[in-house]
């Protein structure tokens, strides 16, 4: 069924550009809030440093002369080695960016991995970079003649898929207590998944916050969420719903 697998390239080529503007503009309010809020946000990253200081690892933090780039970035590689060859054990059941994932936080909390090394080893510029490409690779799927052949269904799709997350994404954050710009942005992130959950956050808070220390508060208020989210909602929910619908085709 030729026509359903070109559909099906062409939606993953250009849902992006419709989620991207969704999230890009919910995030810029709900990073504005947090600014707004941000007097709180100080007092809860003060009691949260407190207990991350006081919390006792499992392995020791390394003395600061043998904390240089090539050694944070070495640690680094080394826990996605282990994460991509767990992975393979499960014949690609689970994706690998998934087993990373969990590997990371894991390393994280034992105190093998700093926090945030990649900006620690000034690498945070080159992994933009790396991520970006990643993106534009996709638009190789697409051709102009396939692409004008499906738009009317591609773009009423898309229009009809945007009008939908961001409907049930509100209800589920006034539900669950999240503000309903942050619960839509995080329910776009379906059409976009990673690196796009991490691309976004860092562009808006490069545009919103005036200086460090306010792009700092915004990345650690929506960062973590969008990142959960793309891999809750691209990787996990989309698979599992695909693998349902599919069985009717």
């Amino acid at each position: 069924m030729d026509s359903i697998a070109v559909f099906a390239t062409l939606l993953l080529v250009t849902q992006t550009f419709f989620g991207t503007p969704v999230a890009s503009f919910c995030l810029k309010r709900e990073a504005r809030n947090v600014l707004n809020n941000r007097s709180i946000t100080r007092i809860e990253e003060k009691e949260a440093a407190i207990t991350e200081d006081s919390k006792k690892k499992l392995i020791p933090e390394l003395k600061k002369e043998l904390r240089t780039n090539s050694i944070l970035l070495l640690k680094v590689a080394f826990v996605a080695f282990l994460a991509s060859k767990a992975a393979e054990l499960t014949n690609g059941t689970v994706n690998v960016l998934i087993v990373c994932l969990v590997f990371g936080v894991i390393a994280r909390e034992i105190g093998f991995l700093e926090k945030d090394p990649m900006t620690m080893a000034n690498s945070q510029g080159f992994v933009m970079i790396a991520l970006l490409a990643v993106i534009f690779g996709n638009l190789s799927s697409a051709t102009p003649e396939m692409l004008m052949s499906l738009i009317v269904p591609i773009v009423g799709c898309l229009v009809l898929g945007v009008i939908g997350l961001s409907i049930f994404a509100a209800i589920a954050g006034k539900i669950l207590g999240i503000d309903m710009y942050m619960s839509i942005a995080i329910g776009s992130s379906a059409l976009f998944g990673f690196p796009g959950t991490f691309i976004i956050p860092n562009e808006v808070a490069a545009v919103v916050a005036k200086n460090e220390e306010e792009k700092k508060i915004i990345l650690e208020a929506i960062l973590p969420k969008m990142i959960i989210a793309g891999f809750v909602t691209v990787s996990i929910a989309s698979v599992v719903l695909a693998g349902v619908m599919t069985k009717f085709i």
